[in-house]
């Protein structure tokens, strides 16, 4: 066998019963040298080797976990949920990349419903992007970063993996693979012993400036970050009648468009704005039905491509829905740039 292509599998699932079935499935897999399980349970396993951590994500435990790492690749797995892995999956997720994710499946009983995933941009640099349940690393890059990583330097609880997700991507790819290399069981809810990632609630502030530091150290270190103490004035050559736009992208929400557009009109500013909404439905004279009923009065459809809700307005697109701010803006080119 390659020692060039071992792998450590790391897992972490605060469930020891779901622990259990993801290393029972890992064993069989010839690839996989080593099992770490990241748990804040007692696992009775002497095929496994255990790290303790109430705080599955923060510095002190990717740390241990990489530098036990000792093959090339190194594979994290959320056990929040049983995962199962396609037949030679291992292997398609071996790459020269420095992070490689994949789609996969969703089992409920014994149907298989594909869950395909986006691919990673320069700019994916939410700490919330999915990279599904199970992804691969490379382990020189890996603790290469760690040194320098901002969340060990200031012994931060949980945005160790983010950290290293950013570090990594600035200096490798990162792919995603356009395929489903595992399945993940369904369940109506996750067992109360093993929510691992209650902590990316919105309402737990300290988690939210853990990841605004990570993130703004990020951008020092790639030479992006704008201080906010150096202001630049800004003049255009043309006059704008509203100071800023909103703007929505949406596909097939007809029930709740109104809604959306409803609480942006709500908003109480001391300039002028505009709402701009990008939308893709088929037929479309069914929305303008329905604006016409909720905006009463207040809807003139200008023609097949357009119409205005006072300061609303709303474009369609016969093919595909605006994805990007890029495309919203160059179609808009005239009217706001």
């Amino acid at each position: 066998m390659d020692n060039n292509q071992k792998i450590t599998a790391a897992i972490f699932s605060f469930d020891s019963s779901i622990a259990a079935k993801i290393i029972s499935s890992l064993t069989k897999i010839k690839l996989i040298e080593r099992i770490i399980v990241i748990s804040k349970n007692e696992i009775s396993d002497n095929t496994i080797s255990l790290i303790k951590a109430d705080h599955p994500f923060g510095c002190n435990t990717i740390r241990k976990v990489i530098e036990k790492t000792l093959t090339p690749y190194l594979l994290f797995i959320n056990g929040s949920k049983h995962i199962e892995l396609i037949k030679d999956a291992v292997n398609n997720f071996i790459s020269q990349a420095g992070w490689v994710y994949s789609d996969y499946y969703e089992k409920q009983s014994e149907k298989l419903i594909l869950h395909p995933l986006i691919d990673y941009q320069t700019g994916s640099v939410r700490d919330d992007f999915d990279f599904g349940n199970c992804f691969m690393i490379r382990t020189d890059l890996a603790k290469t970063s760690l040194p320098n990583l901002f969340s060990q330097k200031n012994n931060f609880l949980y945005s160790g993996l983010y950290d290293l997700r950013l570090s990594i991507s600035s200096r490798s790819s990162v792919v995603r693979i356009p395929e489903p290399l595992y399945s993940v069981q369904s369940s109506d809810e996750t067992s109360k012993s093993n929510k691992i990632f209650d902590y990316v609630n919105p309402k737990n502030r300290e988690v939210q400036i853990e990841m605004e530091k990570v993130f703004t150290h990020h951008l020092r270190e790639i030479g992006a970050y704008v201080d906010p103490k150096k202001k630049k004035s800004v003049s255009f050559e043309d006059k704008f009648n509203c100071e800023a736009s909103v703007i929505i992208p949406v596909k097939n929400r007809v029930n709740t468009i109104g809604d959306s557009i409803n609480s942006a009109l709500k908003q109480k500013t001391k300039f002028n704005f505009n709402i701009i909404i990008s939308f893709l439905l088929k037929p479309r004279s069914f929305l303008f039905m329905k604006l016409n009923c909720r905006f009463a009065n207040r809807v003139q459809q200008i023609n097949e491509i357009e119409i205005t809700v006072q300061n609303i307005d709303l474009i369609t697109e016969r093919e595909e829905l605006f994805t990007s701010f890029d495309s919203i803006f160059m179609k808009l080119f005239p009217r706001f740039i």
